[in-house]
């Protein structure tokens, strides 16, 4: 069963490759003149999507067969005049005023040039023409010597017919010379339609086989080589394409006395005639002679192209583009359509686009998932160069295997031939043949893992990404969004607050298909605007700072407040909480910044705010303030002291850096402050005064909570009298103790009094 594909991540491929056919279809081109370039530019549409299946639409230069340049344009497109002036000059070879060279052959006297023409038909004598040599027959023994003579001397007589010999192409085997003729077979074809140029090699003398023959043939514009396999060699050697147009053989062979001949497969695809001879033969190795003179006529008519742009080899369920074109050399407009049907096991590729319908007026319908493709309506514009229209469609095989456009059946086809071919038009070497699909056997599956991204604050800098595919091949990242964030490796660098999107994809190897393609989003959080006025009210142990908020206050939590001098600092925990209280050491001058957080960095701070000086606790005269928490030590609660004792206080819950101050009732005494620390606690040690009146006192602990309000802590402690062995103390006594020694007091008094009415009455009764 055809497994799906996922066309998103293939988009890039389509959008490249439509690309492609635009240029692919203009550059199937022969000599293209600017204006003509520029129109092919402006008319070739590119793709809507790269997805989709489409037509598209060039036009070209409208001309014949081009002749070279610098050369006469010959009546009807017979010979071009290259070519004449060759064959005029070697007519000259025979005349009186050359006889001086011609009479150097073996036979001593060469014959009249009427007999030999510009088909390289030298001979020894005109009855033993060595034209039935250049003509592909081998010549009797005798005349061998003669021809050669007569050749040489043709080259000689017209120095122009044959260009310099390449230092890096002589021939070996001594004096051993070759004879070349040519032919096309057919002769006449019809534009779209195929030719074999046959150059025959004739072994003429010396001794043994003649190697390193080798020469390079410029084919006229309008002919082009066609398929991978676009030559044979039955004189071996090694075959290149050195530039536009043109074929080169080295190091081939001609067997002693035999012959071999070296065939290109060729394509036209403009009408006209093409006649070719020595003047196209150049680079030749030393001791080879061409004489020949052929022509092609090409008949005009549209045809049908076909090929497979971009990677020709594929995976199964893997999609490739097939394209088929109209390529109409004609001078007149074509009107066309043409039913298409696949091979076996190529279907339509489901993309999840229809066809565009719009080039060339031709409209196209191609069924996901079928193998049928019809074009209906086209009008191919008058070209005599290479106009094209061509259908676009993505195709897909189920089973591995070759695929060839020439196995693609056409019916009901209308102003082309029904039937597929492989001309192409090409400015610069034709690419390996376009017209085979090769598909492997199918990839096995990968998936991608890649967990989502938390939020980040744009002062992060970077991110690292982590995702993995399951086949261990190394994932590839790219930026949805590069003015947002872009990506290199595995490293995203955060660009601007927004949202960043990050695709990871694995492309496949020769193993693993290219996997489904993950993307993920994560917000770029900008750091917090900061806020403004910010105003500082001293208090006592403590400062409460106020501010306004930033005219933007979009993902802020909360606020601190920090003092100068450190290191008090009040918090909040909203957008909209402008207030705080943050302890403070007594006569200490402050100021207040503050700063605005938020999920994508704090803000710079906003202040300082006025100056303020802070005061200390001031013990009330009334008495110790009301409160139910103890104060203690560090050795835990206590209840009584001695005059001179030190000892340490230990309080809780003020605010953090704040002052406290510790005293002593009766009358209150301050005993001494201390600073909280951070979490508002302190232990100040302290000295019972050693006048302290021995009885009951209250040791006080007084300050500020953390949110500025009062707080307060008591310790009862009773101060006992020195110990002596003298009389009982007179010291006098203050606090609590004076009521509780007036209560006891008045109770023995009560009772006395009871106790003595009572034995009264005893009395009176008895």
């Amino acid at each position: 069963m055809r497994k799906p594909y996922e066309p998103a991540r293939r988009r890039g491929r389509w959008a490249a490759s439509a690309a492609l056919v635009a240029a692919a279809l203009t550059g199937m081109v022969a000599a293209v003149g600017p204006a003509q370039s520029a129109q092919a530019a402006q008319v070739a549409r590119p793709a809507a999507a790269a997805d989709e299946a489409a037509t598209v639409r060039t036009h070209v230069q409208p001309a014949v067969a081009k002749p070279r340049a610098g050369a006469k344009r010959a009546p009807a497109h017979t010979k071009r005049p290259g070519a004449t002036k060759q064959a005029s000059e070697t007519k000259q070879a025979g005349k009186a005023k050359q006889a001086g060279d011609t009479k150097q052959t073996r036979a001593g006297k060469q014959t009249r040039a009427g007999t030999q023409a510009g088909n390289g038909k030298h001979a020894r004598d005109a009855k033993q023409a060595g034209s039935a040599r250049h003509a592909g027959r081998p010549a009797p023994k005798a005349s061998a010597s003669a021809s050669t003579a007569a050749a040489k001397a043709h080259v000689k007589a017209g120095a122009s017919a044959t260009p310099p010999v390449s230092p890096s192409a002589q021939a070996e085997g001594g004096n051993n010379s070759t004879m070349m003729s040519a032919s096309f077979s057919p002769a006449t074809i019809a534009a779209g339609e195929t030719t074999d140029l046959t150059f025959h090699l004739t072994w003429d003398q010396g001794t043994g086989d003649t190697t390193d023959v080798g020469f390079t043939v410029t084919l006229p514009n309008g002919l082009t080589t066609v398929g991978n396999t676009w030559y044979d060699s039955q004189c071996g050697g090694t075959v290149t394409k050195p530039a536009n147009g043109a074929v080169r053989l080295t190091g081939a062979t001609v067997p002693s006395g035999g012959s071999c001949d070296f065939t290109l497969h060729l394509g036209a695809y403009q009408q006209g005639t093409y006649p070719m001879s020595v003047g196209d033969v150049t680079d030749t190795s030393a001791n080879l002679f061409p004489g020949f003179t052929t022509t092609l006529t090409v008949t005009a008519q549209a045809y049908l192209a076909s090929l497979f742009l971009g990677p020709t080899t594929v995976a199964v369920d893997e999609p490739a583009l097939l394209i088929i074109g109209i390529l109409n050399p004609t001078l007149s407009p074509v009107n066309y359509g043409f039913t298409a049907t696949l091979p076996a096991h190529l279907k339509v590729a489901d993309i999840g686009t229809p066809p565009n319908t719009s080039a060339c007026d031709a409209t196209v319908s191609a069924p996901a998932g079928g193998s049928v493709i019809t074009v209906t309506g086209g009008t191919a514009p008058p070209n005599v160069g290479t106009g094209g229209c061509a259908a676009l469609v993505p195709v897909v095989a189920d089973a591995a295997g070759t695929y060839n456009t020439a196995d693609i059946a056409i019916s009901a086809a209308t102003g082309v031939p029904a039937a597929i071919t492989n001309v192409y038009p090409c400015v610069g070497p034709c690419p390996p043949d376009m017209g085979t699909l090769t598909v492997t056997a199918p990839k096995q599956a990968q998936t991608i893992t890649f967990g989502a991204l938390p939020d980040v604050a744009l002062s992060a800098g970077t991110v690292t990404l982590t995702g993995t595919a399951s086949s261990g091949l190394t994932l590839t990242y790219t930026s949805d969004t590069p003015s947002v964030c872009t990506v290199a490796g595995t490293t995203v660098t955060l660009v601007a607050a927004g949202t960043c999107t990050v695709a990871a994809a694995q492309e496949g190897d020769a193993t693993y298909a290219a996997a489904e393609a993950v993307s993920r989003s994560f917000g770029i959080l900008p750091p917090a605007q900061p806020p403004t006025t910010v105003t500082a009210t001293a208090g006592t142990s403590s400062i409460t700072v106020h501010w306004t908020a930033p005219g933007t206050t979009t993902g802020i939590t909360g606020y601190t407040a920090t003092a100068s001098p450190g290191p008090a600092t009040c918090t909040t925990t909203t957008a909209t909480d402008t207030t705080c209280v943050l302890g403070a050491a007594a006569g200490t001058t402050y100021t207040i910044t503050v700063i605005a957080h938020s999920a994508g960095g704090d803000s710079t701070p906003a202040g300082p705010s006025n100056e303020v000086t802070v005061t200390a606790p001031v013990p009330p005269a009334a008495g110790p303030p009301d409160t139910n928490l103890t104060l203690t030590t560090d050795k835990g609660p206590i209840s009584t002291a001695t005059p001179g004792q030190q000892i340490t206080f230990v309080g809780t819950g003020f605010a953090p850096h704040s002052t406290v101050v510790i005293s002593i009732y009766s009358s209150p005494t301050v005993l001494g402050t201390a600073v909280t620390d951070a979490g508002g606690s302190f232990a100040k040690p302290i000295t019972i005064p050693s006048g302290l009146a021995a009885g009951v006192h209250t040791a006080v602990a007084q300050g500020v909570a953390p949110d500025g309000t009062a707080r307060a802590m008591n310790l009862a402690i009773t101060v006992a009298r020195p110990s002596t062995s003298g009389p009982t103390s007179t010291l006098p006594v203050t606090g609590v103790a004076v009521s509780v020694m007036l209560l006891t007091g008045l109770g023995s008094t009560v009772a006395g009094v009871a106790l003595l009415t009572a034995f009264r009455r005893y009395h009176r009764t008895n």
